[in-house]
């Protein structure tokens, strides 16, 4: 009887395993593509809405027209004198002035449109809420920051902490008929962390970090009237949770 020798047998099994295990390979590389690529959209989706829409520089602005008040002083035809002469209060008031009302605190708040969200009929409103009060637990250390702490020394750790908390929102679900809710506290918690971010780069522009930090009560308000309005759909819909 003629047998067939081990390496016969064993060679195909080992190309064909080899085979299956490229396959395999590849396919779980693709999954991890795919997810690396829905994580860097929600990722491109942060850094999109928590970047302030205003281009202007309210300090360089202030400083320019300060400057040119001074010259505007100093410009006397025919004379020279060693001597600058500055101008009144009043005017540097105006020009103050003038720089405030070009910030307008919406502008730390991006827009945030159905198709940056994930909406679905498959999920309930119960079930969004449960994860949703799950997400504010989960990061409710943020809220109980001491502020002179926060200044000091964590700005970026926290801006860490609110982008973290942003992304979640981004990954979930919810139902279109309360959509408007879920759109609402992903642009406030942006414009939380465009505050954040301003005073982490004060240089770049003092003045407007100043107006941004002073623009916290203006969001704040609309935290608490979101958070209103979401506890009396609650209500309203008897939803447990």
């Amino acid at each position: 009887m003629k047998f067939i020798s081990n390496k016969k047998i064993l060679r195909p099994l080992i190309f064909g395993l080899a085979g299956f295990l490229v396959i395999l390979l590849f396919y779980f590389i693709g999954l991890k593509d795919i997810r690396e690529s829905a994580r860097q959209k929600v990722l491109d989706d942060i850094n999109k809405y928590s970047s302030p829409s205003t281009s202007i520089n309210l300090t360089q602005g202030l400083t320019s027209e300060v400057l040119s008040k001074v010259a505007e002083a100093n410009i006397t035809l025919g004379t020279s004198s060693d001597k600058i002469a500055l101008p009144d209060d009043l005017t540097v008031e105006q020009a103050i002035t003038q720089a405030v009302s070009q910030f307008n605190p919406e502008t730390l708040k991006p827009k945030i449109s159905d198709s940056d969200i994930k909406i679905s009929d498959s999920v309930s409103s119960q079930e969004y809420f449960k994860n949703f009060k799950s997400i504010l637990d989960k990061y409710s250390y943020i809220y109980s920051v001491d502020e002179e702490t926060t200044l000091a020394n964590s700005v970026a750790s926290l801006i860490f902490s609110y982008q973290s908390m942003l992304e979640e929102f981004f990954n979930l679900s919810v139902p279109p008929e309360i959509s408007s809710f879920h759109k609402e506290e992903i642009a406030l918690i942006s414009a939380k962390i465009n505050i954040l971010k301003q005073l982490k780069n004060y240089q770049n522009d003092p003045l407007l970090t100043l107006l941004a930090i002073k623009s916290e009560e203006y969001f704040d308000s609309q935290f608490e009237e979101l958070k209103e309005n979401i506890n009396n759909y609650i209500a309203q819909n008897n939803i447990n949770f």
